[in-house]
C-alpha cells in the first residue's frame, strides 16, 4: 500500500520547511471562519493538521486506486461525442467518483462554497 503523500520526498520536505503557520494564517484569515463553517480551523495547529491529513487520505487514494488506473485510462482514452461533449474513459470517471466520494474534489475553494479552503 503506497502513498503519493508520506512517500514523495520533495513533498515531505516542503510540508517541513514551509512557514505553513504563516500560511494558514493568510489562507484562513486569521482563523475568523471557525465558528462559522465546521471545517473551518480554529488555528495553525489545526489547520495544519488538517492539511496533512487530508493529503494522507489523497496520497493513500491516488497510490491504491487512481494510480493503478492509469495505464488503462491512457489506452482507452477520452471520447469527443458528435454533440460536442467527452465521455471519459472508464477509470477517469471512477477516479473522480473515488475523489468526490472522499469529499475532496472542492478542497481549494472557500468554505463558503463549501470547500476546505486549502492554499494551492
Amino acid at each position: 500500500m503506497g502513498n503519493f503523500y508520506t512517500d514523495n520526498d520533495d513533498i515531505q520536505f516542503l510540508f517541513r520547511h514551509l512557514n505553513l503557520e504563516k500560511v494558514a494564517g493568510l489562507q484562513e484569515e486569521n482563523f475568523k471562519h471557525a465558528g462559522q463553517f465546521d471545517i473551518a480551523p480554529a488555528n495553525a495547529d489545526e489547520a495544519i493538521t488538517n492539511y496533512d491529513m487530508v493529503l494522507d487520505s489523497i496520497g493513500r487514494l491516488s497510490a491504491d486506486f487512481i494510480d493503478p488506473r492509469s495505464e488503462g485510462i491512457d489506452r482507452e482514452g477520452n471520447t469527443l461525442n458528435e454533440d460536442g461533449t467527452v465521455t471519459y474513459a472508464k477509470g477517469i470517471a471512477e477516479s473522480m467518483e473515488a475523489l468526490a466520494k472522499a469529499d475532496v474534489m472542492g478542497f481549494t475553494l472557500p468554505h463558503r462554497f463549501g470547500g476546505l479552503n486549502f492554499p494551492c
